[in-house]
């Protein structure tokens, strides 16, 4: 095998878990977001980790890594079954889920993007205090990492509406027409 190459981050992801039987539970005081994500992915692109339960443990390749001697198999197969099993239990998720606010700015133009009339540039200014160019950045930004697809179509008088594309109108995409025009 031909050495990797580790970040000091990723040096010391491995080191916290050493502390923890293999088990990465903790991460540097400073690795947060996006940096946390891009560590665990080289990681794993490596095979230094892998997952493991909720989290992620070191493999054997891990613990060579950081110059330390991978467990044996069966030491850690044997005797604590029920010690490991209740220490896991405890553990808490890395990162838990926050539930969404439904009080904030993002949730009241998701909501607007979401009717079925859609909300213009002017109408989402006049609800957020924001200017244009705010407005254009928040779509084009946050609206889309949340993962919402914005459509937008120019109305007869030549104004913007700009919609959310629910799953079924993804699906209908190739119907360009609306569905009154196909009735008689």
């Amino acid at each position: 095998m031909s050495t990797i190459e580790l970040s000091a981050n990723q040096r010391s992801v491995l080191e916290l878990a050493l502390d923890t039987e293999g088990r990465i539970e903790r991460y540097p005081a400073g690795l947060q977001g996006g940096a946390r994500t891009s560590v665990v992915r080289g990681l794993l692109r490596n095979e230094l980790i892998e997952p493991h339960d909720a989290g992620y443990r070191l493999t054997a390749d891990g613990y060579v890594a950081v110059g330390a001697e991978a467990p044996s198999e069966s030491a850690s197969d044997t005797g604590n079954d029920q010690a490991d099993g209740a220490d896991s239990e405890t553990i808490a998720p890395v990162t838990p889920k926050r539930s969404a606010r439904g009080d904030t700015k993002l949730a009241m133009v998701v909501g607007m993007l979401m009717r079925p009339e859609g909300a213009t540039i002017a109408d989402i200014m006049a609800k957020t205090d924001w200017q244009q160019h705010s407005v254009r950045g928040f779509l084009a930004g946050a609206v889309k990492k949340k993962g919402y697809t914005v459509t937008n179509t120019k109305e007869g008088k030549g104004e913007r509406v700009y919609r959310i594309a629910t799953e079924a109108a993804q699906a209908d995409a190739g119907n360009t027409g609306p569905q009154a025009d196909e009735e008689e």
